[in-house]
């Protein structure tokens, strides 16, 4: 049986959306993966990660869910503004959520290489380490770092997002909108 000290990671991308159940210590305890479907549009997409949550959950009190999205993420609001692999734009995850997950479960909102470097640092490579910087591709490019302990997010939680820095202005237009993006 499942007990409340156990909560449920998801990792959103632009092909798979996984679904894990671990415990305070990173030992997986379940997973699952479903294909994202994004071409079926936002509410769909939605859809797939509360049924994947509500899979794991099995009506289990668990500790909360974290959830690493691609794009640009305020993980204060909850919002995803911008998932270029995905074609969202100002999507409300954490709201949408809310209104098909019971109400009282915490859901948290995170880039998803910001979550992976955290991952990491909690269960990984990086226990242990104060600095840390790591590089994830997958369908699109993406970074996450920790300095002195602390996830790097800059002013606008732009700091870490290199898929989307133009290195040639003059380059092939990226599905973003710039010219010459490194993803």
């Amino acid at each position: 049986m499942v007990a409340d000290n156990v909560a449920i990671g998801v990792d959103l991308g632009g092909t798979k959306i996984a679904f894990v159940l671990l415990d305070r210590a990173g030992t997986v305890l379940a997973k699952h993966q479903v294909p994202t479907g994004a071409a079926d549009g936002t509410n769909a997409v939605i859809d797939r990660i509360a049924d994947g949550i509500q899979q794991l959950m099995g009506g289990s009190p668990i500790m909360g869910v974290g959830i690493g999205s691609p794009g640009h993420v305020n993980p204060a609001t909850g919002v995803v503004h911008s998932a270029t692999n995905l074609n969202w734009s100002d999507v409300p995850l954490v709201a949408e959520l809310r209104k098909r997950l019971p109400a009282d479960l915490p859901i948290i909102l995170h880039n998803d290489t910001n979550a992976a470097v955290l991952g990491e640092m909690y269960f990984g490579a990086a226990q242990g380490v104060q600095d840390v910087v790591l590089i994830a591709v997958g369908t699109g490019v993406g970074a996450g770092a920790i300095i002195g302990g602390q996830i790097v997010l800059g002013a606008n939680n732009f700091a870490t997002d290199i898929g989307h820095l133009s290195l040639n202005p003059a380059g092939r237009q990226c599905a973003c909108g710039l010219r010459g993006c490194g993803e």
